[in-house]
């Protein structure tokens, strides 16, 4: 009643006509391909889908830039109407979240299938709360966000809070929520700390996709890696501060490059380029053959020991790549 009165002028009535039209009646009969399969296309399937309310969720997906889910898992087995009857194997969906909740996590997949838009910007993040007593307990995903791999088709758990919803995205779910799966939620919209600000920049330009021919994150990492002619090798990064405090401590680093300098070829260093420990262990490191300095584009370390290679357009994306 509260959120009826606070968001009156937010509803939207959606007409029979629309749910009939079309367009969603051609997503609907896409989405059953993957959702309806065997002996469940019994007589009066869509009935029982329409039960779901299926064809409205169609509307909350259709343009939505993310999708962010809370529900359940079904079991490989059952059915997706009911989660509960028994069926082969194989005719589980794949993208297996439950309920008409399911049926909008499909309508957003198959945005990205067969030709449609790049796999790699399906952002389908799902919280599982394995709610029902017949729901799949995957110890992988259950109580945890995952991401759906649009390529591969089955769920990436992320290890972490899926990026706080921005821009056009759509939050959908199931009608009953655990303690956990509310905290869940509120947790995206929390003020996130200074720490995990960087933690999520951090993931975002490993993440981030190609924009005017700009490489990401992991593909710079990985000319770099190629650069190094290191297929099979051991990398060893090198950090430490730009100056030192001690003679001791200036010491210690060279004593240290000169002793790691004595491993066999398998194994290269990498700097940042920087001042301090990283130049004095560059220039004690062997004849620095196996010593290249990573520094952002149009910049050199001026070492005069080591191979300087490009990556990042700034400090704050080497540093990632590092």
């Amino acid at each position: 009643a509260k959120a009826k009165e606070t968001q009156k002028d937010a509803f939207e009535h959606v007409t029979q006509e629309l749910l009939d039209s079309e367009i969603v009646s051609a997503a609907f009969a896409k989405a059953a391909e993957s959702r309806v399969l065997g002996s469940q296309r019994t007589s009066g399937w869509e009935a029982k889908v329409a039960e779901m309310a299926a064809r409205r969720n169609f509307l909350q997906v259709r343009r939505a830039d993310a999708v962010y889910v809370v529900g359940w898992r079904l079991q490989r087995g059952k059915d997706q109407f009911t989660g509960q009857s028994e069926i082969p194997p194989h005719e589980t969906p794949l993208l297996d979240v439950g309920g008409g909740t399911g049926w909008a996590c499909q309508w957003y997949a198959d945005r990205f299938a067969d030709g449609g838009e790049d796999p790699s910007d399906c952002k389908l993040y799902f919280f599982d709360d394995a709610g029902p007593p017949w729901a799949r307990k995957d110890p992988a995903t259950e109580g945890k966000w995952s991401r759906w791999n649009a390529t591969i088709k089955t769920w990436e758990p992320l290890g972490r809070d899926p990026p706080r919803p921005t821009g056009l995205y759509a939050g959908i779910g199931a009608t009953r929520l655990s303690t956990r799966a509310e905290q869940a939620i509120r947790g995206l919209y929390r003020e996130a700390t200074v720490r995990e600000k960087r933690v999520d920049h951090l993931h975002r330009m490993r993440e981030e996709r190609k924009v005017s021919g700009k490489e990401t994150t992991l593909e710079a990492a990985e000319r770099v890696r190629n650069g190094l002619g290191c297929n099979h090798c051991c990398i060893i990064c090198i950090l430490g501060g730009t100056e030192f405090h001690s003679a001791d401590s200036e010491a210690l680093v060279s004593a240290l490059a000169r002793k790691l300098a004595a491993t066999g070829s398998a194994v290269k260093f990498v700097t940042g380029g920087m001042a301090g420990v990283q130049e004095t262990f560059a220039k004690h490191c062997g004849d620095g053959s196996r010593v290249w300095n990573l520094l952002p584009v149009e910049h050199s370390s001026g070492y005069g020991r080591g191979t300087d290679i490009n990556a990042g357009a700034d400090l704050e994306e080497r540093k990632a790549i590092f």
